[in-house]
Parts: structure tokens; sequence; C-alpha cells
């Protein structure tokens, strides 16, 4: 049975290719922008998660908000926009 915080890992995952897609092939922003956009997006999901998913955490759980998926996330959105940066730069 899946806890909440393996439906936020995964909610993370999901986040990180979709703000790689949007960073690319939407805005087609330079490394700063894109970096900032990727922030934003971890930054969403994590309000996301607060004020739907864990709208009454404990204090001791609070921090694990933050931390869920943070590297899942940037690991994610990071190879998502450096793949499609490739695919779109040889032009297939």
């Amino acid at each position: 049975m899946a806890t909440a915080f393996d439906k936020l890992y995964w909610m993370r995952i999901g986040c990180g290719f979709l703000f790689g897609y949007v960073t690319e092939y939407a805005f087609r922003l330079d490394l700063t922008d894109g970096i900032l956009l990727g922030i934003l997006g971890y930054l969403t999901s994590y309000y996301i998660a607060r004020f739907t998913l864990f709208k009454k955490v404990d204090q001791k759980n609070a921090s694990k908000l933050y931390t869920t998926g943070i590297g899942g996330y940037a690991m994610t959105f990071v190879f998502t926009w450096l793949l499609l940066f490739t695919i779109s730069l040889v032009g297939v």
C-alpha cells in the first residue's frame, strides 16, 4: 500500500518531467531562467502537497514535505531538459 509520502515522491518525479519539458519546448529558456523555472516547479509541488495531500501534517513530518523526492525531482528535471535540448539540437 502506497503511503502519502510515496505519492508525494512520484508526484515530484512527474513534475520533474513536466517542468523539464516545459523548460525546453514551451519557453526555450537559457540556463539561468531554466534553473529558476525548475526551482519554481519544485516550490509549486511543495505548495500543492502542503495544501492538498498534507493539510493536517504534524510538526515531526513537516520537514519531510520539503525533502521527500528532492533528488528525484532534480535529476529528472535535468535529465529531461538535457535530453530534449540534445534532441532539438540534433534535429531529430
